[in-house]
């Protein structure tokens, strides 16, 4: 692959299919390696839209953005109080930039199919670091506690060989809606913290090497709830608390 010359319709397909990110700019020394893997689709849009508003007015000041605007603990509460965030924190250990944000980015991406998987609608991810002490991932679902029992569906009422497997599964909860079987059966977390919870704990025992996971390792809270206002201390923090869940809401 030439880093210098036009790519083909082909090529570009190969490469959004290896990269699955919604920007690419491959490392000069390096072809194999994206170096714009930490961009998400969310930051990528926001560039676009902002590219668009600045070459219909361009002017100096667009790039100083206004300074954030710091709410005091009531305010804040009171403008949070409706959304169902989970937060986690890390100790922070000097590394490259690039691997810690590529990481976090990583682990981000598999934590939001993680929810999905579990029946959370995810409706935002994001994280931080101020690259000296702490780091931190927070996401916010539609529900943060969801109901027990989910209803699954089952075979169609045709298939009587598989009808009768999924009977022989699910007992009585079993039954005829329509031209399928369906039956409710127990979710495996209610509770999005749990679900964090347990996705930490399994990325702990297969990915033990990787930079962000001996962090975790190390130390890891996971807040929620009323717990979220326990980590608007700092400025820092604030700022990015506010930049995410309020600021242009």
């Amino acid at each position: 692959l030439s880093l210098t010359e036009k790519i083909s319709k082909k090529q570009e397909k190969e490469l959004a299919k290896k990269f699955n990110v919604p920007l690419i700019f491959l490392d000069p020394t390096d072809d194999r390696r994206n170096v714009a893997a930490a961009v998400s689709k969310e930051t990528f849009e926001k560039f676009k839209k902002k590219a668009k508003e600045f070459s219909k007015n361009p002017s100096i000041n667009f790039f100083y953005p206004k300074p954030v605007k710091i709410l005091s603990k009531t305010e804040f509460k009171k403008k949070i109080q409706k959304r169902n965030l989970v937060i986690i924190t890390a100790p922070y250990e000097k590394i490259h930039e690039d691997v810690t944000y590529g990481q976090l980015r990583n682990f981000l991406n598999k934590l939001e199919k993680e929810l999905k998987k579990n029946d959370f609608t995810f409706l935002k991810g994001k994280f931080w670091s101020d690259e000296q002490k702490k780091m931190l991932v927070l996401v916010e679902v539609k529900e943060r506690i969801l109901e027990k029992e989910k209803m699954v569906k089952g075979p169609p009422v045709k298939m009587t060989e598989h009808v009768k497997k999924f009977i022989e599964k699910h007992g009585k909860k079993a039954k005829k809606i329509g031209r399928n079987y369906h039956a409710k059966v127990k979710r495996p977390h209610i509770k999005a913290e749990t679900a964090v919870k347990e996705f930490i704990e399994k990325q702990i025992k297969v990915n033990p090497e990787k930079f962000l996971v001996k962090q975790l390792k190390k130390k890891h809270e996971i807040y929620s709830g009323k717990n979220v206002m326990k980590i608007y201390k700092e400025k820092e923090i604030k700022e990015f608390l506010i930049k995410n869940l309020i600021r242009g809401e």
